[in-house]
């Protein structure tokens, strides 16, 4: 006889993917400084930046990857004013290449730009097993050579693991000179410190052979910038982070700043959700930042724009697969963006941002419109990268929904559970 009474399944919670994907400046890490990249500053540099940037502008752009191999992707970027008078109609394309689909660290890419570098090479290769790389940037056509002080091809040398990070570039074309910048960073538990050495643009220093103006005393604090970091580092985007940070950058500017990754879960009120889907995890995103200049004098010294005094605060919340919301509130300028993904193949995504510059009394208003297939697959509801996590008991599940105390289900991380999840979600490596 069958089975006339089935149970129903056990109640589970929805993770989906990030809506924006592995982000592009994340593959470049080992081709930069880690002074650059440490100290919460890509991931506050995607808060208050991304999709902020694009106001008053209409920005649209392609990434493609093809199926038939996934080391290769192309991305090409078209910015158009909507303003007339305001700016000029330019664009880049990007030609990348992977040495393996897996290892974003050695790479090739190829860049056209109607307004930067005209054509220009950058090239890496990183061995983690040894900690050593080497990465190169060569510009193979400018249009302004004989006036761009970065008009020169730089050669980078790096050392890399999980506490200490060291590594210099050099102008092959004035390796007579001392090197353009060195740095040295590490870590010990929860604190992570580090200092940088760079050349600075000058205005009224002797001129070199090259015709830039340049400052070489290592001596000179206005070249040396000094970070000091605290807190818990991010092993995946399903666990929550956080970092305190401050930096004195060209003995001009004191920054400090807090980040803050929070995952929650928030139960489903979908009709169009199964009876067994309990909940669905949110990405919420969170950040202050106050920059300040030491000597207002410092900028006749570097040469740099003076910048008042701005602090702000930012987040950002991903509500589920399809929505992102973000906002920031700053002394100089607030903004609000809407990020709308829809997971087609290829997949589209609209933007749009409205910003309040406080110093020009001016507001701007921006559309991003985005069309890419990277990844080999659609982010439907059946597919497996759109995680359905199940508890490791059914009791866990209904008692946190009543007590709302504690974690509804178990993170597929804390589980073990790392086959099925997406690269984006996949735990992160700890090398700095």
């Amino acid at each position: 006889m069958g089975n006339w009474f089935t149970s129903p399944p056990p109640p589970v919670v929805l993770v989906p993917p990030l809506l924006d994907g592995v982000r592009l400046a994340s593959r470049y890490r080992m081709a930069k400084s880690s002074y650059d990249v440490l100290f919460s500053k890509m991931a506050r540099r995607c808060l208050f930046e991304d999709y902020y940037v694009e106001a008053d502008q209409l920005m649209g752009r392609i990434m493609l990857k093809p199926s038939e191999d996934p080391r290769v992707d192309f991305t090409a970027t078209i910015y158009t004013p909507l303003m007339e008078g305001t700016s000029q109609i330019k664009g880049d394309a990007v030609f990348h290449f992977q040495r393996d689909a897996l290892d974003p660290n050695s790479f090739v890419d190829f860049k056209i730009s109607s307004y930067d570098k005209a054509l220009q090479v950058q090239a890496c290769i990183f061995y983690p097993e040894i900690g050593f790389g080497a990465y190169g940037i060569f510009p193979l056509l400018l249009r302004n050579r004989d006036q761009s002080a970065e008009g020169h091809s730089l050669i980078g040398l790096r050392y890399a693991s999980n506490r200490l990070s060291v590594g210099t570039t050099v102008a092959p074309s004035q390796c007579m000179e001392i090197p353009r910048s060195m740095w040295l960073v590490g870590r010990v538990g929860q604190i992570t410190a580090g200092c940088q050495y760079q050349h600075l643009v000058m205005e009224e220093k002797q001129r070199t052979f090259w015709g830039g103006y340049r400052l070489i005393e290592l001596q000179d604090p206005s070249n040396w910038s000094f970070a000091v970091d605290y807190g818990a580092r991010r092993k995946s985007p399903l666990n929550p982070s956080f970092n305190f940070c401050v930096e004195i950058s060209n003995n001009s500017k004191l920054t400090a700043s807090y980040y803050h990754h929070l995952v929650v879960q928030r139960t489903v009120k979908n009709p169009f959700e199964s009876d067994h889907v309990a909940a669905i995890t949110n990405y919420i995103d969170l950040g202050f930042e106050f920059q300040n200049r030491l000597d207002r004098d410092a900028t006749v010294k570097t040469g740099l724009d003076y910048q008042p005094s701005n602090m702000q605060i930012g987040g950002s919340w991903q509500a589920n697969k399809n929505l992102l919301f973000k906002a920031k509130l700053g002394t100089n300028s607030s903004a609000i963006v809407l990020i709308f993904k829809s997971w087609w193949q290829p997949s589209f995504t609209i933007s749009c941002a409205v910003v309040r510059d406080h110093l020009q009394k001016k507001s701007k208003f921006g559309i991003g419109i985005q069309v890419a297939n990277f990844g080999d697959v659609s982010y439907e509801r059946a597919d497996p990268n759109y995680i359905m996590i199940a508890p490791t008991k059914e009791e866990h599940a209904e008692g946190a929904l009543s007590l709302d105390k504690r974690s509804m289900l178990q993170t597929a991380v804390t589980a073990g559970e790392l086959e099925a999840l997406p690269p984006e979600l996949q735990p992160i490596d700890f090398m700095i």
